[in-house]
């Protein structure tokens, strides 16, 4: 394991903001920050679950609606399961991610970056 002694941090900030790619496209995109995404290109939860189960050679399993799996798997398995009851509400908090259907605007990003 490498030694980080003596290392101060801001030669690490000074490094990065010498890689920072510069805005190509607009002019006026210079300092300016720019997430990038793959905005209408992104992969689905159906496609990524069926790349891993190709990968892994095994049946993908059924994709269950969030709101059907927080309303009526959750208390029924929590039940059925007791062992398990605070693993499901745990795992409850994170299901509604699942649902969300967002969407990214990449226009600047693609103009600053250029063709």
């Amino acid at each position: 394991m490498a030694s980080h002694a003596g290392r101060s941090h801001r030669g690490v900030g000074r490094l990065r903001r010498r890689r920072r790619p510069r805005a190509g496209g607009e002019p006026e995109a210079a300092g300016h920050p720019f997430h990038l995404t793959s905005a209408c290109d992104a992969t689905s939860i159906g496609e990524l679950l069926a790349l891993a189960c190709d990968k892994l050679d095994i049946k993908a399993p059924p994709l269950i609606a969030p709101a059907l799996y927080l309303r009526v798997l959750v208390p029924l398995l929590g039940r059925l399961q007791p062992r398990r009851r605070t693993f499901l509400r745990a795992a409850a908090t994170y299901v509604p991610y699942f649902a969300v259907r967002a969407q990214f605007d990449d226009t600047r990003a693609r103009a600053a970056l250029g063709p």
